[in-house]
Protein backbone atom coordinates (compact mmCIF):
# COMPACT_ATOMS: atom_id res chain seq x y z
CA UNK A 1 0.00 0.00 0.00
CA UNK A 2 1.23 3.47 -1.06
CA UNK A 3 0.70 6.79 0.39
CA UNK A 4 -2.09 7.35 -2.05
CA UNK A 5 -4.15 4.24 -1.01
CA UNK A 6 -3.57 5.31 2.97
CA UNK A 7 -4.80 8.96 1.54
CA UNK A 8 -7.87 7.62 0.54
CA UNK A 9 -8.93 5.14 3.23
CA UNK A 10 -7.84 7.36 6.11
CA UNK A 11 -10.11 10.58 4.30
CA UNK A 12 -13.08 8.21 3.76
CA UNK A 13 -12.97 7.02 7.07
CA UNK A 14 -11.08 9.29 9.46
CA UNK A 15 -10.56 12.22 7.74
CA UNK A 16 -10.69 14.20 11.25
CA UNK A 17 -7.37 11.92 12.76
CA UNK A 18 -4.68 13.85 14.25
CA UNK A 19 -2.49 10.99 15.12
CA UNK A 20 -0.96 8.37 12.77
CA UNK A 21 1.55 5.86 13.49
CA UNK A 22 2.43 3.24 10.50
CA UNK A 23 4.58 0.29 10.79
CA UNK A 24 4.60 -1.69 7.19
CA UNK A 25 6.21 -4.62 6.06
CA UNK A 26 6.09 -6.48 2.80
CA UNK A 27 8.39 -7.98 -0.22
CA UNK A 28 8.42 -6.95 -3.81
CA UNK A 29 9.53 -10.63 -5.94
CA UNK A 30 11.19 -9.56 -9.70
CA UNK A 31 11.83 -6.44 -9.57
CA UNK A 32 14.69 -4.80 -12.44
CA UNK A 33 15.49 -1.83 -10.41
CA UNK A 34 14.03 -1.89 -7.26
CA UNK A 35 15.17 1.63 -6.25
CA UNK A 36 13.00 3.11 -8.53
CA UNK A 37 9.78 1.07 -6.96
CA UNK A 38 11.07 2.17 -3.71
CA UNK A 39 11.59 5.69 -5.30
CA UNK A 40 7.68 5.16 -6.41
CA UNK A 41 6.79 4.70 -2.91
CA UNK A 42 8.28 6.99 -0.96
CA UNK A 43 7.41 9.87 -3.33
CA UNK A 44 3.55 9.10 -2.90
CA UNK A 45 4.27 10.27 0.38
CA UNK A 46 5.74 13.37 -0.28
CA UNK A 47 2.39 15.55 -1.14
CA UNK A 48 0.24 18.42 0.46
CA UNK A 49 -1.23 15.85 2.43
CA UNK A 50 1.45 14.16 4.30
CA UNK A 51 3.94 16.70 4.53
CA UNK A 52 1.91 19.70 4.70
CA UNK A 53 -1.31 19.31 6.06
CA UNK A 54 -0.56 16.52 8.59
CA UNK A 55 3.36 16.41 9.19
CA UNK A 56 3.17 13.11 8.68
CA UNK A 57 6.91 11.86 7.37
CA UNK A 58 7.65 8.44 6.07
CA UNK A 59 10.95 6.70 6.82
CA UNK A 60 11.87 3.32 4.80
CA UNK A 61 14.50 0.59 4.81
CA UNK A 62 15.18 -1.68 2.17
CA UNK A 63 17.24 -5.07 1.53
CA UNK A 64 17.54 -7.67 -1.25
CA UNK A 65 18.26 -11.32 -1.02
CA UNK A 66 17.91 -13.06 -4.12
CA UNK A 67 14.87 -12.36 -5.98
CA UNK A 68 13.42 -10.95 -3.45
CA UNK A 69 13.15 -7.15 -1.73
CA UNK A 70 11.98 -6.71 1.66
CA UNK A 71 10.62 -3.20 2.79
CA UNK A 72 10.19 -1.82 5.83
CA UNK A 73 7.90 1.40 5.99
CA UNK A 74 7.35 3.52 9.15
CA UNK A 75 6.10 6.96 10.02
CA UNK A 76 8.00 9.70 12.42
CA UNK A 77 9.10 9.53 15.15
CA UNK A 78 8.98 5.64 15.60
CA UNK A 79 7.06 4.34 17.91
CA UNK A 80 6.91 0.79 18.34
CA UNK A 81 9.61 -1.30 20.00
CA UNK A 82 10.92 -3.92 17.68
CA UNK A 83 13.29 -2.80 14.63
CA UNK A 84 15.54 -4.90 12.41
CA UNK A 85 18.15 -3.71 10.16
CA UNK A 86 19.78 -6.44 7.47
CA UNK A 87 22.44 -4.86 5.33
CA UNK A 88 23.77 -6.61 2.00
CA UNK A 89 24.98 -5.38 -0.83
CA UNK A 90 21.61 -3.84 -2.11
CA UNK A 91 20.83 -1.48 0.53
CA UNK A 92 18.49 1.37 0.54
CA UNK A 93 17.71 3.78 2.66
CA UNK A 94 14.58 6.61 2.01
CA UNK A 95 13.02 9.51 3.70
CA UNK A 96 10.48 12.21 3.74
CA UNK A 97 11.81 14.25 6.19
CA UNK A 98 15.36 15.66 6.08
CA UNK A 99 15.15 18.44 8.20
CA UNK A 100 16.39 17.37 11.48
CA UNK A 101 18.22 14.30 13.05
CA UNK A 102 16.21 14.36 15.92
CA UNK A 103 13.83 11.86 14.23
CA UNK A 104 16.60 9.26 13.55
CA UNK A 105 17.16 8.75 16.87
CA UNK A 106 15.00 5.36 17.74
CA UNK A 107 13.93 6.23 21.33
CA UNK A 108 11.21 3.54 21.64
CA UNK A 109 13.05 0.50 19.85
CA UNK A 110 14.40 -1.93 23.11
CA UNK A 111 14.48 -5.05 20.63
CA UNK A 112 17.17 -4.77 17.87
CA UNK A 113 17.96 -7.41 15.41
CA UNK A 114 20.84 -6.78 13.34
CA UNK A 115 22.88 -7.99 10.28
CA UNK A 116 25.39 -7.32 8.04
CA UNK A 117 26.76 -9.46 5.39
CA UNK A 118 28.30 -7.08 3.38
CA UNK A 119 32.40 -5.99 3.23
CA UNK A 120 31.65 -3.11 0.67
CA UNK A 121 31.35 0.49 2.42
CA UNK A 122 27.55 1.35 2.94
CA UNK A 123 26.09 4.69 4.03
CA UNK A 124 23.62 4.42 6.52
CA UNK A 125 21.51 7.59 8.13
CA UNK A 126 22.55 9.00 11.31
CA UNK A 127 20.10 6.58 13.28
CA UNK A 128 20.52 5.51 16.65
CA UNK A 129 19.06 3.19 18.81
CA UNK A 130 19.64 4.36 22.60
CA UNK A 131 17.44 2.04 24.61
CA UNK A 132 17.95 -1.48 23.38
CA UNK A 133 17.48 -4.02 25.67
CA UNK A 134 16.80 -6.83 23.68
CA UNK A 135 19.71 -7.36 20.82
CA UNK A 136 19.92 -10.40 18.47
CA UNK A 137 23.42 -9.78 16.61
CA UNK A 138 24.43 -11.78 13.28
CA UNK A 139 28.66 -12.38 13.12
CA UNK A 140 30.55 -10.48 12.11
CA UNK A 141 29.26 -7.40 11.97
CA UNK A 142 30.61 -4.05 10.58
CA UNK A 143 31.18 -0.81 11.65
CA UNK A 144 27.73 0.82 11.41
CA UNK A 145 26.80 -1.25 15.20
CA UNK A 146 29.18 1.42 16.88
CA UNK A 147 27.20 3.86 16.07
CA UNK A 148 23.98 2.60 15.86
CA UNK A 149 24.48 1.54 19.68
CA UNK A 150 26.76 3.86 21.18
CA UNK A 151 26.49 2.22 24.40
CA UNK A 152 25.49 -1.14 25.86
CA UNK A 153 24.50 -0.36 29.59
CA UNK A 154 20.61 -0.87 28.67
CA UNK A 155 21.46 -4.69 27.12
CA UNK A 156 20.35 -7.13 29.28
CA UNK A 157 19.48 -9.83 26.65
CA UNK A 158 21.94 -11.33 23.65
CA UNK A 159 21.05 -13.39 21.46
CA UNK A 160 24.29 -14.27 18.51
CA UNK A 161 24.27 -16.17 15.18
CA UNK A 162 27.40 -17.11 13.22
CA UNK A 163 27.12 -16.98 9.56
CA UNK A 164 30.35 -17.07 8.07
CA UNK A 165 33.06 -19.36 10.38
CA UNK A 166 36.12 -18.76 8.79
CA UNK A 167 36.09 -15.16 10.47
CA UNK A 168 36.13 -17.26 14.02
CA UNK A 169 38.92 -15.40 15.08
CA UNK A 170 37.26 -12.09 14.30
CA UNK A 171 33.30 -13.08 15.42
CA UNK A 172 34.50 -14.15 19.25
CA UNK A 173 36.99 -10.95 19.69
CA UNK A 174 34.02 -8.90 18.78
CA UNK A 175 31.48 -11.08 20.89
CA UNK A 176 34.08 -10.14 23.61
CA UNK A 177 34.06 -6.63 22.81
CA UNK A 178 30.54 -6.29 23.53
CA UNK A 179 30.22 -8.15 26.12
CA UNK A 180 33.13 -6.13 28.04
CA UNK A 181 30.66 -3.16 27.27
CA UNK A 182 27.37 -4.86 28.56
CA UNK A 183 27.66 -4.89 32.47
CA UNK A 184 23.94 -5.33 32.43
CA UNK A 185 23.47 -8.51 30.01
CA UNK A 186 22.29 -11.75 32.65
CA UNK A 187 21.53 -13.66 29.06
CA UNK A 188 23.54 -14.91 26.51
CA UNK A 189 21.81 -17.23 23.40
CA UNK A 190 23.49 -19.02 20.57
CA UNK A 191 21.89 -20.18 17.55
CA UNK A 192 24.78 -22.32 16.22
CA UNK A 193 27.94 -23.05 17.22
CA UNK A 194 31.15 -23.88 15.33
CA UNK A 195 31.41 -27.49 15.87
CA UNK A 196 33.99 -28.26 13.24
CA UNK A 197 36.41 -25.77 14.74
CA UNK A 198 35.94 -26.92 18.03
CA UNK A 199 36.90 -30.93 16.84
CA UNK A 200 40.03 -29.43 15.06
CA UNK A 201 40.69 -27.18 18.55
CA UNK A 202 40.41 -30.57 20.66
CA UNK A 203 42.94 -32.57 17.94
CA UNK A 204 45.16 -29.75 18.07
CA UNK A 205 45.79 -30.13 21.72
CA UNK A 206 45.74 -33.50 22.16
Amino acid sequence: MDGHIWKEILLKNLPKLKIFNLKMEFELIDYDDIEQEVDKIIDSYKNQFWINQHKWFIQCFCYTENKSSFIYLHTLPFIFQNFSININEIFLFKTTYIQDKHYFKYNYVQDLKYSSTTSEHICLPDIIFPNVKYLTLTLPHDDHLQFLLPKFKNLIYLQIKIINYSHYDNNFIQLQVLLDQSPNLYYLKFYSWPSEISKNENKNKK
